[in-house]
């Protein structure tokens, strides 16, 4: 499963001007392709992983990951990240 929080944070990266995320194609078309070849569904946020977010400590700022990581612990999911303050939650993660 991969969050909306992702693909949003995807869909600005590829319009960046510095760093930008490039991909072989439109993020639509990658989207579409990725999902379907590999039967991911999408994770989308919902009003318990927003109130989610409140209860978190203070480890991390940045919206996308704090959002993920309250979805992931609302939805006892475990967490692929590789961002090291994903650790200081209480979540399983990986990477």
């Amino acid at each position: 499963m991969i969050s909306v929080a992702t693909i949003w944070e995807m869909a600005i990266k590829t319009t960046k001007p510095q760093n930008p995320l490039r991909l072989s194609e439109p993020l639509d078309i990658y989207l579409a392709k990725c999902l379907s070849t590999y039967g991911i569904d999408v994770l989308p946020i919902l009003q318990p992983h927003a109130l989610g977010v409140m209860a978190l400590p203070d480890h991390h700022r940045d919206p996308f990951d704090r959002i993920m990581i309250a979805q992931a612990i609302c939805e006892d999911m475990t967490l692929v990240s590789g961002d090291s303050h994903a650790c200081s939650y209480p979540v399983s993660v990986i990477w």
